[in-house]
């Protein structure tokens, strides 16, 4: 006797299985739960302590490494999926710290943490300046991969200047040959991008169709602080672009934090203030946001990100670097608070590390082998820094340590010598271009029978120094949206060029080649790709293959 079913309970069959996918993909009720439909009146306290111990593997997915190389393209999972308009603040300066003595106070920052997701943790690339780490977010890829290492920047075989604050000595096209940023890439598939205060998106073979769409980032004179009513005025003109002007995506920016932190420091009530004047704005658009999604079924996706973060140089010891490095011996000089960047004459390598040898509070590196035999003592830039190979990487880099800052007093009167920063030394409060991924310096174990000597309680000074300024760099994040989870801390950290792929992916667009890992953002997601993918094969194949047995 052969058994046949009806094409009806086939198709109820499918349907079943298309709609426990469905359940799958959406968000869980549960996370929901308790959310109050008033404005913003809310108390939610999040712990922003979580990091990963360095030497610990487990939430960095690196045990999935062969297949995470592969890259498939998630992005093709959610064709089915209407596409939701991209909204993204980027807050300079925003450390990862920042807001966790104020959480209770600042009531846009805690909306996002209780309708979002949190990420405590984003490490940014090497060096921690405007240029390399926006680049690298709009990339996807690393200093040495995109070719700018540098807020100041020297072409040695043409003898120029790349300058953040010279928009024609930043546009030139040898810059950027390596570099392909995200609203290229979207263009090619008619999405259309605007930028508010973003460094340049007028970039050679890079330039948005509209120039109007793209206002490059002008900074405040004097070292002025943007006013709350400029920011203000941005914000809205971006978000004005998505729900009105039917854009996909909208980027602002505001250097407002890092200002407060470099001009009166990171702890500062200076600080608290624009922390307040941030949150107040972030206020006014998360209330246009609920308001379209409720009254206009506008759903849109947001991110919050930041680019560095900085460290207080009240809290630093000075390394003077005009007494270890002779000017003679240099063609140009880069520095900031955290590195420096040399240029030396032929032949002056090995001279210059011998008197920088005494330099107490640095680490310094040599970008290649440039001479043979090698350079006595001279080490190689760790390849942690994804910083060595780039074009216009100098052959001699000195990277601070935790807790020393650089500085020159000779850089107002020699021309050779660069400041990345526009400040004075001695006016800057916070300093920034400093390790990401610091050396880890391990506490050393101590009983009664071991002898103290001067290397162990240099050991333990160093490890305590360590524990307090390894994070400074770090920032966070947040995201919110039909496309994230809601009330969700994302526990593991992620990096500064794990942000691309998603840009890409929330605008459906294929990413170029990156640097990015996708196992360090898809459990933010409302739709986990794997998840939903395993889903598809296993709910449909099963009544499939009844059916084609049966008939």
């Amino acid at each position: 006797m052969i058994l046949r079913i009806s094409p009806v309970f086939c198709l109820v069959l499918a349907l079943v299985a298309f709609a426990q996918i469905q359940a799958s993909a959406a968000p869980n009720d549960d996370e929901e739960e308790g959310v109050s439909e008033e404005e913003f009146d809310i108390n939610f306290k999040v712990n922003r302590l979580i990091h990963v111990n360095e030497e610990s593997e487990e939430d960095s997915g690196d045990d999935d490494d062969d297949e995470k190389d592969e890259d498939p393209d998630f992005s093709n999972l959610w064709r089915h999926n209407d596409e939701h308009p991209l909204y993204v603040i980027i807050l300079g300066g925003l450390r990862w710290d920042f807001l966790k003595a104020h959480q209770h106070n600042l009531t846009a920052f805690a909306y996002l943490r209780k309708h979002g997701v949190s990420i405590p943790s984003v490490t940014p690339v090497f060096p921690t300046e405007d240029y390399p780490v926006w680049t690298s977010l709009a990339t996807g890829r690393h200093p040495e991969d995109h070719g700018i290492v540098g807020d100041f920047m020297y072409d040695l075989k043409h003898e120029r200047i790349f300058n953040a604050s010279d928009l024609q000595s930043t546009r030139m096209a040898e810059w950027w040959k390596d570099a392909t940023p995200f609203w290229s890439t979207a263009a090619k598939h008619g999405k259309k991008i605007a930028f508010y205060n973003w460094h340049d998106c007028q970039l050679p073979g890079a330039a948005l169709e509209d120039p109007k769409d793209c206002r490059p980032y002008e900074a405040a004179p004097n070292n002025a602080h943007p006013s709350k009513s400029k920011i203000a005025r941005e914000f809205d003109e971006a978000f004005t672009k998505l729900w009105k002007d039917k854009y996909n995506m909208a980027v602002v920016y505001t250097d407002l934090l890092r200002r407060a932190a470099e001009t009166h420091g990171p702890d500062s009530p200076g600080m608290l203030r624009a922390l307040r004047d941030i949150d107040d704005v972030l206020q006014a658009k998360l209330k246009d946001i609920k308001a379209k999604a409720d009254h206009k079924g506008i759903k849109m996706n947001v991110l919050v990100l930041s680019d560095y973060g900085l460290t207080d140089t009240s809290t630093t010891k000075d390394v003077n670097i005009d007494d270890y490095i002779d000017m003679e011996d240099v063609q140009y000089l880069i520095y900031s608070s955290g590195y420096v960047s040399i240029i030396p004459y032929a032949l002056k390598h090995e001279e210059l590390l011998q008197k920088m040898s005494d330099m107490p509070g640095v680490d310094i590196y040599l970008a290649k082998k440039v001479q043979d035999p090698p350079i006595i003592g001279g080490t190689l830039i760790p390849g942690k820094l994804q910083y060595g190979r780039g074009d216009h990487t100098q052959d001699i880099l000195i990277v601070a340590k935790p807790s020393f800052q650089l500085i020159s007093q000779n850089a107002e009167e020699n021309d050779k010598i660069i400041r990345v920063h526009n400040m004075k030394d001695d006016d800057l409060k916070a300093g920034s271009g400093y390790n990401p991924v610091p050396k880890v310096i391990i506490h050393p174990y101590i009983d009664k029978n071991i002898r103290i000597t001067i290397e162990i309680n240099d050991t333990i000074r160093d490890s305590f120094l360590y524990d307090e300024f390894k994070w400074d760099m770090e920032t966070q994040a947040f995201a919110m949206g039909p496309d994230f989870k809601s009330n969700y801390l994302h526990k593991s950290p992620i990096n500064a060029v794990d942000f691309y792929q998603l840009f890409c992916f929330l605008m459906q667009v294929p990413a170029e080649e990156h640097d990015g890992d996708w196992g360090n953002i898809e459990s933010m997601m409302t739709l986990s790709s794997a998840t939903s993918l395993t889903s598809f094969v296993t709910l449909w194949a099963v009544p499939l293959l009844a059916i084609h047995q049966l008939f």
